[in-house]
């Protein structure tokens, strides 16, 4: 919608939201501005299956739906490890008892850290106190660590980049002493 304001014809433009890794990810979000006709969002939808991809039409907003759901729920894991929980016993309960297909650390190295917590402020911003940003990620903003962009990650990786065991020293660049895993799986996932 924004974008639009600065184009002559406002009804033919809309978004397009790819997932990483493109060629595997078969998500796009069709993204309907405020003065998008329903031709335009027909022709991108249209588009869309003819690249082999599922499209789902969204309306202009923070986050779209898929980041709406996910950035909230890699927060949230940034709050479990202030509590003391490990990062390799947060994604593996996420994966193993929650059913997700990555964990949110593992999906945060894959994101970008540097974008999830410019998200997650963009959030704030946008939804105020429904939004709670851990100190860690803000502590994470001031680190080097950006993901697998820069290789600064939680995990280690083998040169083939399989991933390996967490990087022991996330903890103190974060501030955080080591984990203790106080907390049970039920309670991580709730």
């Amino acid at each position: 919608s924004e974008i639009a304001t600065g184009h002559p014809k406002s009804e033919i433009l809309a978004g397009m939201h790819f997932f990483k890794p493109v060629h595997k990810m078969p998500l796009v979000e069709v993204i309907r501005g405020q003065k998008t006709s329903d031709e335009t969002i027909a022709t991108i939808f249209d588009l869309a299956k003819r690249m082999g991809k599922m499209p789902v039409v969204v309306k202009d907003g923070p986050g779209f739906l898929v980041n709406r759901l996910l950035l909230p729920y890699m927060g949230e894991a940034a709050f479990l490890l202030q509590d003391g929980m490990s990062i390799e016993t947060v994604d593996k309960a996420y994966v193993n008892e929650f059913g997700m297909p990555m964990g949110p650390f593992a999906l945060m190295e894959e994101v970008g850290l540097d974008v999830c917590v410019k998200v997650l402020k963009i959030f704030k911003k946008s939804f105020g106190a429904r939004i709670e940003m851990a100190a860690a990620m803000e502590r994470l903003e001031k680190s080097d660590r950006k993901g697998k962009k820069n290789g600064k990650v939680f995990y280690k990786y083998d040169a083939s980049g399989r991933r390996g065991d967490v990087d022991q020293t996330v903890y103190a660049d974060l501030g955080l002493s080591s984990p203790t895993n106080k907390l049970s799986i039920k309670e991580c996932i709730e």
